[in-house]
């Protein structure tokens, strides 16, 4: 089941009020965040907040809430799911306006909140026991962007790459930027490992400012952001994915080559012990 807020008033799934013509179906002239609610928590929620507050800044809308409404807004939608303490939260804002062209005729928002409930949770983030698999994706490279950094409702180059995917058995589809280094793969940030050390590529490297890649650089001050070759991918000992829901994924398989998840394993923990 899913249940949406839409400007305030919830709906039960098939008995909702968007329109054809909503600039977010027309352009993708919005944009949105996938938050965790863990035991009733909202897991990161300032980091979401701020990334909001950027993203709206970027595409000129004129975003008035604070972090208690938006807070509001999300708790209004789980009261019918009984007994859950867990939950995926999709927040989409867009740009208010009926049909129309490319240009906007007014930068206030609408929003929508879709939220389904999750089994109930040991921890916040469940460290997964199977590695996953990842796969180059070589169709659409990322150019970087101030739009690269937050996540808009055009996503069609991640869309492309998870059914790449799909149809190749992985886990994981990885992005590459048009200077032929990595930039993310089509869920998730990605993260290496070598001698000790952790790098990511930074956000100039053309992948969204990731939530929980954010946290994680807060948490773990060690971590060097610096541009990742295919080269240094495969060279890593360890690799892994992060992102708002799934928190730190391993990853065991690229190409030919294997990797172990010891030092990663550490990492998660130390990000369940966080929140607990």
């Amino acid at each position: 089941m899913i249940i949406f807020n839409h400007n305030g008033k919830i709906w039960e799934p098939g008995n909702t009020a968007l329109s054809f013509g909503n600039r977010s179906f027309r352009y993708g002239d919005g944009i949105f965040e996938t938050i965790k609610i863990y035991n009733n928590k909202i897991l990161n929620l300032e980091l979401h907040y701020a990334r909001l507050k950027e993203g709206c800044k970027i595409l000129g809308l004129e975003f008035n809430w604070d972090q208690k409404k938006l807070q509001e807004e999300i708790f209004k939608t789980t009261p019918p799911f009984s007994g859950y303490k867990d939950f995926r939260i999709r927040f989409t804002l867009f740009r208010s306006g009926y049909l129309g062209y490319y240009t906007p005729q007014k930068n206030n928002f609408e929003f929508v909140i879709a939220t389904t409930a999750l089994s109930n949770l040991k921890q916040p983030y469940p460290f997964n026991q199977n590695g996953l698999k990842l796969k180059l994706y070589k169709e659409i490279t990322i150019h970087s962007t101030p739009l690269t950094a937050i996540k808009t409702n055009n996503s069609l180059p991640y869309v492309l790459a998870g059914k790449f995917a799909k149809e190749s058995q992985c886990d994981a589809g990885l992005l590459l930027n048009s200077s032929g280094r990595i930039a993310e793969t089509h869920y998730a940030n990605i993260f290496i490992i070598k001698n000790g050390n952790i790098y990511t590529p930074p956000v100039s490297e053309g992948c969204v400012a990731g939530v929980m890649r954010r946290a994680i650089l807060n948490f773990n001050k060690n971590i060097k952001e610096k541009p990742l070759s295919i080269k240094e991918l495969l060279d890593a000992e360890e690799v892994f994915l992060t992102n708002a829901i799934k928190g730190i994924q391993w990853v065991e398989l690229f190409e030919d080559k294997l990797y172990k998840n010891k030092q990663v394993a550490k990492i998660s923990k130390e990000l369940n012990n966080l929140i607990h």
